[in-house]
């Protein structure tokens, strides 16, 4: 049986054939052309994906400074981005790395609707196209205990990759558990999902219903 990760970006087509709403419809047709293809095979990119559990959520005020030293640190390399992500808010690898291969191509193209590379995941991750409201459905909250901090740095500068030391400085957090370079995220919050990208449970039997007539 197909998995509702596997599932998620063919629902989302499923849903564009049937005239149904859709946000960031123009990039379901070629997410879809790309599902079952290797998402990163970026040229020029190193990007390392590291799934963290921590012993406690974290203040408001944790996570405001958390979000300055990464931006400190931008700003100091601007070819490199680094990103905290609510684990929940993610359907599993393949959703993440469509969202970061579709984002670097958006600013490749010049047609990017947000001003960082961090930013503009976020709002792919979250199908909204206002950032403010893309970081309070998939950014880290007070919440948040699993959490995915994404590296992308320029292939030949390896010394910019933060280790598992780094990343606790920059948390001021003790953690639980901690991955690096991650090849698979669990779906820990199918409804939050779903939820981000209307999609309901009519929806999912609508579209598994059909994909069992057409096989």
């Amino acid at each position: 049986s197909q998995t509702f990760s596997s599932l998620l970006w063919k629902i989302l087509f499923f849903i564009s054939l049937a005239n149904r709403t859709l946000k960031y419809y123009s990039v379901v047709l070629v997410l879809l052309k790309h599902l079952v293809k290797e998402l990163f095979s970026l040229e020029g990119k190193q990007i390392i994906i590291s799934y963290i559990q921590l012993a406690e959520s974290m203040t408001k005020t944790a996570i405001q400074k958390t979000i300055t030293k990464l931006s400190e640190t931008e700003k100091e390399f601007t070819d490199s981005s680094y990103l905290f992500i609510d684990a929940g808010a993610i359907a599993g690898i393949d959703h993440l790395k469509a969202c970061i291969k579709y984002s670097l191509k958006a600013f490749e193209q010049k047609n990017n609707l947000a001003n960082t590379l961090g930013a503009e995941i976020l709002l792919y991750l979250s199908g909204y196209r206002q950032i403010s409201r893309a970081i309070r459905t998939v950014g880290i909250t007070t919440e948040s205990k699993e959490i995915v901090f994404l590296q992308i740095i320029p292939e030949d500068i390896p010394s910019r990759i933060f280790s598992e030391k780094d990343i606790h400085i920059i948390l001021e957090a003790r953690l639980t558990d901690f991955s690096n370079d991650v090849s698979e995220i669990p779906l820990i919050n199918e409804e939050k999902v779903k939820a981000n990208l209307d999609i309901s449970d009519e929806d999912i039997s609508l579209f598994e219903d059909s994909n069992k007539k057409v096989s």
